[in-house]
């Protein structure tokens, strides 16, 4: 079985947060072989857009000190997706519609979340 993006970058042992204060989710990590939310961070302008958008928006509002991956886990917080698998758009979209009628099966085994949406202070 192929892994996912959060395996690959090894979330759980580099970028858990000591405290989980802030547990975001997101949909899914996009297509495959697009880039993701803990790969390193280019210099020049950040190809993952939510995640340019989120720590840009947690610095302005001072939360963290600097636009970081590393300000973001330091801080308590933790993006996951809950679809963690990187699947082409077309499937993305046939499960965002099934998912609004609670008939996604992908959303339904999303047991994964359960541990860290109950360690977490928000979600």
């Amino acid at each position: 079985m192929k892994q996912t993006p959060f395996e690959t970058a090894d979330v759980q042992n580099k970028w858990f947060p000591a405290k989980l204060r802030c547990l975001i989710i997101g949909e899914s990590p996009g297509a495959p072989n697009s880039p993701y939310f803990y790969d390193p961070i280019p210099a020049g302008r950040d190809p993952v857009l939510v995640r340019r958008l989120l720590l840009k928006a947690l610095e302005e509002a001072r939360i963290l000190p600097t636009p970081t991956l590393e300000a973001f886990k330091d801080r308590g917080f933790l993006f996951d997706h809950a679809i963690r698998a990187q699947l082409p758009m077309t499937d993305v979209k046939r499960e965002r519609k099934a998912a609004e009628k609670f008939q996604s099966k992908l959303a339904m085994s999303a047991t994964h979340l359960n541990p860290l949406i109950n360690r977490a202070e928000n979600v």
